[in-house]
């Protein structure tokens, strides 16, 4: 993060995709290449308050924010989630934790928006996490976790929920891991 001064308010802008949070990534997927556009996102204020305003440092700022310029490089083999430590063996454990997962993964499959795809990948993680506490599977309570998962750094939701995703498909389809991985749109 980096500390800058926007029309007289001190703020922090994030200058890797280690520190966006996954509802920060949503809005920025198809945003722009315009670099007020991209600043209303991470500042959540509108692009013309940034088109118009004083940016104290504001190279520094753009050289901060040139990250969302380069891919981002997700971990294949996700460790943890928040607070959620992962299990090395990654498994699913109920029946309704998978038909649940793969209910979404046919939902996702029908959209039209990229947007709402890539946010799948919340829900995804968000099945499979919401009994790592303990509980029994319950799906109501796996969608009351994803608004906390959106809030997560981006680069964990998208490593889990990718992972996730696929290991679903793999049982499905009996394809391996490794291959359905590469061929996963992101």
């Amino acid at each position: 993060m980096i500390k800058a001064n926007v029309n007289g308010k001190n703020v922090q802008i994030e200058t890797s995709w280690e520190e966006l949070s996954f509802e920060k990534y949503i809005k920025l997927i198809g945003a722009k290449d315009d670099n007020a556009e991209l600043l209303s996102i991470l500042l959540e204020v509108p692009a013309d308050t940034i088109r118009r305003g004083k940016i104290t440092g504001l190279e520094k700022v753009l050289k901060g924010i040139s990250f969302m310029r380069n891919t981002a490089l997700i971990d294949e083999n996700p460790v943890k989630l928040g607070e959620w430590v992962l299990p090395k063996d990654i498994t699913f454990e109920s029946v309704g934790q998978y038909e649940t997962m793969r209910t979404k993964i046919n939902e996702a499959v029908k959209m039209d928006d990229i947007r709402k795809q890539n946010e799948m990948l919340a829900h995804y993680a968000a099945i499979y996490c919401q009994p790592l506490n303990g509980d029994e599977f319950d799906s109501e309570k796996a969608e009351w976790l994803v608004p906390t998962i959106m809030k997560l750094p981006c680069l964990e939701v998208m490593s889990a929920g990718n992972f996730f995703q696929a290991k679903c498909l793999s049982i499905q389809s009996g394809l391996p891991m490794s291959y359905l991985r590469k061929n996963i749109p992101m």
